[in-house]
């Protein structure tokens, strides 16, 4: 959709929606991004719309926070650290004469706490949909991340926070990438018993290398219980680490009823009874009770993680 004004002088305004064309083939004096947190895809849009203003126009860019992670957010950081052009403008609720904190309070009981902390507070943290709530990440950050005692492989992508003990069990949950270069590979290595992370790769690498390489490091964390997404490409690397023979590969059935992860390897007559499958499925009915899981493990403080990375990802995780 697009509305224009011209005026007599030759100059235009003009309000379009936003898409990945918005703004191309314009000579631009003045932009102006509105709720430039919730707009999407905006990296292309502003990829695109920025040049338009290289010859000396501005953009404004306006918005309630969104959460953590997204344009506007790193935008406004960078603003406030000087590590780009932009100045920034807070304009918090209690600069209007008529609110106060009766006011703030009734905000809290007609949208929620998140809702009204978006609208309201000029807050990061406690805005957005995340699923894990923004204020115990940054705790997470601040009490737990670490840099990795070892950092393995050509491109440094294997990092190794605990050795293996042979001494406790280990779990290695693994999702498998397209294999094209155009996505991520991921594992993570987790103690079973304090459910502390221990090790994690991020990289991109063909499904072929990609099972060999859980093979070899859940074979070095004690023979870890390996645990694959099953997805399309999945199944390349399941194949690989079938093939490869280890024998404490994760099997479920495939009516979700039955999770035999005991002696499910070798007895087969058993498994064909079960019709059990290698890998975990993520479908419409376990990827609810996976998210809800995993946002109840971050908020009892059930889990530790030591990632970067992974934090980083959390913080853009939303519903």
């Amino acid at each position: 959709n697009k509305l224009s004004l011209r005026y007599n002088n030759g100059s235009q305004i003009k309000a379009v929606s936003s898409g990945e064309d918005s703004g191309r083939s314009e000579a631009l004096s003045l932009l102006i991004l509105d709720e430039a947190a919730f707009i999407d895809k905006i990296e292309p849009i502003w990829a695109a719309a920025s040049q338009t203003l290289s010859t000396g126009g501005q953009c404004i860019a306006l918005s309630t926070p969104n959460g953590i992670g997204n344009w506007f957010h790193k935008t406004w950081v960078g603003a406030e650290d000087g590590s780009n052009d932009w100045n920034f403008i807070k304009l918090h609720w209690n600069l209007h004469p008529e609110r106060d904190n009766e006011w703030r309070t009734e905000q809290d009981r007609l949208l929620g706490p998140s809702l009204a902390a978006q609208e309201c507070d000029c807050d990061f943290l406690t805005s957005g949909q995340n699923v894990i709530d923004g204020v115990i990440l940054e705790e997470y950050r601040q009490t737990h991340v670490q840099n990795p005692l070892e950092k393995r492989g050509i491109d440094s992508c294997f990092w190794v926070w605990q050795p293996a003990n042979y001494t406790k069990d280990y779990i290695l949950c693994a999702d498998v990438s397209r294999g094209d270069g155009s996505d991520y590979s991921a594992f993570h290595v987790m103690d079973i018993e304090t459910m502390e992370q221990v090790a994690e790769y991020k990289g991109r690498v063909s499904t072929r290398d990609y099972g060999n390489l859980l093979v070899n490091m859940a074979t070095e964390y004690n023979n870890a219980l390996l645990v694959i997404e099953n997805n399309n490409i999945g199944w390349a690397t399941i194949q690989q680490v079938i093939d490869r023979e280890y024998e404490n590969l994760f099997y479920m059935s495939k009516d979700l009823q039955v999770v035999d992860v005991h002696k499910q390897i070798n007895n087969k007559i058993n498994r064909t009874e079960k019709q059990l499958i290698p890998g975990f499925t993520i479908t419409s009915k376990t990827r609810p009770l996976v998210v809800s899981k995993l946002e109840e493990f971050f908020r009892e403080k059930a889990v530790i993680v030591h990632s970067q990375r992974l934090i980083d990802e959390l913080f853009v995780f939303i519903y």
